[in-house]
């Protein structure tokens, strides 16, 4: 078991950016390598940036700085910091992190851009802060272990993300989204630095003056993701890719920039396959555009054994098993000049209304306003009527309200009993290892929401859409995809200020018709009247993807052998774990069957990554 824990210094790392910030000598200069890495300083200061800032004329007026605009974005944030001093973060918008270091206090403090676009992990040694957008790069470095996290990994399994500051090493930590670490004789404080404050929801609101300030926010995040580069955008046939579509050839018409391209990957399956909305749109938007196909992606190969090949060089487990077909488009796309690929993610998670919004109007008794949310979710969704109502009443509305009214009178027991509820659903093969199973058994009350939500659970959800782990590992593994193909991935609808809109932005308007995303449907519906928003409809790929498994994830298990390292790790159990999957390639618990490719990933990762 020792062994499997020491990862190998395999390379993955390399052409990164590192940081080394000195942690005793305040003489010392900070040291940086990489791309996008620029540097500022003054008698007492000392700033190193990666990435880049939004709204650079507009923050450069606001410094008071005297003509011309030359300064480079450390600079610009080492003025903020003099003018605002620990508040310069709420006024910095953009695709970044940076450090700065106070000679005089001996402070460093390490910040994070408040929608977490760009990766950011730190490691300590003795004398050094190392900072890097990459976990192996800072792995292979000396003084800093090399020890997988136990942990984390087997919390994986059972899709448990209790501590989003962890990562897949024991030494390496993620600054979170919207954060600052603050490091001072030899502590580290984490705390947020961009936060919304909560809004009343139920409010009344005007959709016409809605609409209009969503279009010209939704304009201003791509004017700033593309900012004059040719762009790409990936385009599905779904709402959120053609709206960013639409509105980028529009800025492109309208700045008298190139056009963005159309990149469109062709699924395989009648289910999934969008290639006739994906080729009528970009000619209605004339868009050039490059059609793959999944097949010829992989070059012929199956599907689930080329991403499990791609698994195993990734830097840390990979989630997605789409990323092969995605990193090939990314590079046809860098091949034919474009710097920036626009991609729609980010839509589901501020477009559509939570259910949840149906346990806030039963509370308030609003009879009125909870019919009118049940009809919007039977026009949005392809369920049956009785089990969405089933839902809407239940699991949505009375259950979070019992729930809410037990934690008040019997917090401790009520407390004790969600924990042992959400550890009885381990399945039986994670963590065999009696004192790991303890110790993640430990960390679910940090999983757990809050059972009583002050500001309601709707406003509840959408928080923990802000700070979930889950979205903080699919930016870093869109950034990693992106440093691989040679094209940034960029994603408008996770733009800082069109985020804080759409969150204060009532469900009523969020539902504009009754219909889920229906306040970008109008608005680009009549902005854009030939594209058909208010006929475009979401596809799912599960079927594919549960098919997928069932055809090629046998033999592949077969070859792996089971999962020995795992194993090895104590992190399954596998007798149980075969007979498991023995049992889903029967056809039983065809829902399960995502588990198969999630252990067949990080098996192959863990191999990889281990001696």
């Amino acid at each position: 078991m020792n062994q499997l824990l020491e990862v190998r210094s395999s390379g993955a790392g390399e052409n990164q950016t590192l940081i080394r910030v000195p942690l005793v000598n305040r003489g010392g200069i900070i040291e940086c390598a990489g791309d996008d890495v620029v540097r500022a300083s003054s008698t007492h200061h000392e700033v190193v940036l990666h990435g880049f800032l939004h709204d650079r004329a507009e923050l450069h007026r606001e410094l008071g700085f005297p003509e011309p605009h030359d300064r480079n974005d450390a600079a610009l944030v080492l003025g903020a910091y003099n003018r605002w001093g620990p508040e310069a973060p709420k006024h910095l918008r953009g695709d970044f992190l940076y450090v700065i270091r106070d000679r005089l206090v001996g402070s460093i403090t390490l910040v994070r851009d408040q929608m977490g676009i760009r990766p950011c992990f730190f490691a300590t040694t003795p004398t050094e802060l190392l900072i890097s957008t990459s976990c192996p790069a800072l792995v292979s470095q000396v003084g800093v272990s090399r020890t997988l996290n136990r942990l984390a990994l087997a919390d994986h399994l059972r899709y448990r993300w209790p501590d989003p500051e962890e990562t897949y090493f024991e030494a390496v930590r993620r600054v979170p989204r919207g954060s600052l670490v603050y490091f001072h004789s030899g502590q580290q404080t984490v705390r947020r630095h961009w936060k919304i404050t909560p809004v009343d929801l139920r409010a009344p609101g005007n959709q016409a003056e809605t609409a209009e300030r969503f279009e010209a926010a939704l304009d201003r995040a791509v004017a700033r993701a593309v900012k004059g580069a040719q762009a790409g955008i990936f385009l599905s046939g779904g709402l959120d890719s053609v709206s960013i579509a639409a509105v980028a050839a529009d800025h492109a018409e309208r700045s008298g920039s190139g056009r963005p391209i159309a990149l469109s990957l062709g699924f395989p399956d009648p289910t999934c396959n969008e290639e006739k909305t994906q080729r009528e749109v970009a000619r209605a938007l004339h868009l050039d555009q490059e059609y793959l196909p999944f097949a010829e992606t992989t070059r012929g190969r199956p599907l689930l054994g080329a991403a499990l090949d791609l698994a195993e060089q990734w830097p840390v487990p990979m989630a997605s098993m789409w990323n092969g077909g995605y990193y090939a488009l990314a590079r046809r796309g860098a091949e034919r000049g474009c710097s920036v690929i626009l991609t729609g993610m980010g839509g589901d998670e501020w477009l559509t209304v939570s259910p949840y919004l149906g346990a806030d109007l039963m509370k308030a008794l609003d009879v009125r306003a909870f019919v009118k949310h049940l009809r919007s979710l039977q026009r949005s969704y392809p369920l049956p009527a009785a089990s969405l109502l089933r839902s809407s009443l239940w699991d949505f509305g009375i259950k979070p309200q019992i729930s809410a009214t037990l934690a008040r009178v019997a917090p401790r027991w009520w407390r004790n009993r969600r924990i042992r509820r959400l550890a009885a659903t381990t399945p039986s093969w994670v963590a065999p290892d009696i004192s790991l199973r303890r110790s993640i058994d430990d960390r679910i009350e940090a999983f757990l929401p809050p059972a009583i939500a002050p500001h309601g659970l709707y406003w509840r959800e959408a928080t923990i859409g802000l700070d979930h782990p889950i979205i903080s590992m699919d930016f870093e593994e869109h950034f990693e995809l992106g440093r691989r193909a040679g094209a940034r991935l960029v994603h408008p609808y996770w733009d800082v200020d069109l985020v804080e809109l759409l969150m204060r932005t009532p469900p009523d308007l969020l539902n504009a018709k009754g219909k889920s995303k229906g306040l970008v449907r109008e608005t680009l519906a009549r902005r854009f009247p030939l594209l058909g928003f208010e006929r475009q409809k979401k596809v799912s790929a599960s079927s594919f993807f549960q098919d997928l498994v069932m055809r090629e994830g046998p033999a592949l298990w077969q070859a792996a052998g089971g999962a020995r390292a795992l194993a090895a790790l104590g992190l399954v159990d596998p007798i149980v774990l075969d007979s498991t999957i023995e049992r889903m390639f029967a056809g039983a618990e065809r829902h399960n069957l995502y588990r198969v490719w999630e252990v067949l990933r990080l098996e192959r990762w863990v191999r990889s990554h281990c001696q």
